[in-house]
C-alpha cells in the first residue's frame, strides 16, 4: 500500500504542477481515501482480499493528500514572509504534523 501511496503522490503532485490546480487533486485525494474507508467499513470479515484493496486506496489516498494540503496551508502564507522565517515556518509546520 505504501508503494501505492507514493506513486499517487508522484503522479499528483506532477499534475496538479502541470494544470496548476490544487483544489480538485485535493478533493480527488480525500475522495479516493473516502470510497477506501467505507468499503473498510462495509466489508465482511471473509473478504479479506476486498479490505486489503480498500486499503490500497485509504493509503494512496492519504499519502498523496498530504503534500497538497501542506502546500496550500503553507506556502500561499509563507510567500509573503522574509527567507530565514519563511524556512523556519515551513519546518516547524512539517515537523508539528508529523506528531
Amino acid at each position: 500500500p505504501y508503494l501505492v501511496g507514493w506513486f499517487l503522490v508522484i503522479l499528483q503532485a506532477w499534475h496538479s504542477d502541470r494544470t496548476r490546480d490544487r483544489g480538485w487533486h485535493i478533493v480527488a485525494s480525500a475522495s479516493i481515501s473516502m470510497i477506501g474507508y467505507i468499503i473498510l467499513a462495509t466489508a465482511s470479515q471473509e473478504s479479506v482480499g476486498v479490505a486489503y484493496f480498500a486499503l490500497f486506496l485509504v493509503v494512496g489516498g492519504l499519502y498523496s493528500l498530504f503534500p497538497l494540503v501542506m502546500w496550500v496551508l503553507v506556502w500561499h502564507n509563507l510567500e509573503l514572509l522574509p527567507t530565514y522565517l519563511m524556512w523556519q515556518e515551513l519546518g516547524s509546520k512539517c515537523l508539528l504534523s508529523y506528531l
